[in-house]
């Protein structure tokens, strides 16, 4: 028994649907790779931002410490100002530091490339 003859655009149009499947469970596991990864990197990230706040609270009373060292040598105001200018500068300089390197990024473009793409790959 011979198989039907079927038309080649049949053919091609069974192949271009398989193919747009393909592409669509692609787009679906890589998403939920995402997801997991992202699932994943949750506790990191809370143990990051307890150790974080542990850090903060450590280098606080750090400072305290020698603030009243200070205040043995010194008035209390200029006690004050010899731990306080130098952190101020400290956080501009960072500060600065860090908008200027996130300015080299064109994030609200790269994320509206991704919601695009979605939308033209994904399910319909």
């Amino acid at each position: 028994m011979d198989a039907p003859e079927r038309a080649l655009s049949e053919v091609l149009s069974e192949i271009v649907g398989n193919a747009q499947e393909l592409l669509r469970y692609e787009i679906r596991l890589a998403q939920a790779e995402v997801h997991l990864r992202l699932r994943e990197a949750r506790w990191a990230a809370y143990l990051i931002g307890l150790g974080a706040a542990a850090t903060m609270s450590g280098v606080f009373f750090l400072l305290l410490a020698g603030y009243h060292a200070l205040l043995r040598l010194m008035p209390a105001w200029s006690a004050a100002l010899c731990l306080a200018l130098p952190l101020c500068v400290i956080g501009v300089v960072s500060a600065a530091a860090g908008l200027s390197r996130l300015g080299r990024y064109d994030l609200p473009r790269r994320a509206s490339g991704i919601k695009h793409r979605t939308r033209c790959y994904g399910e319909r």
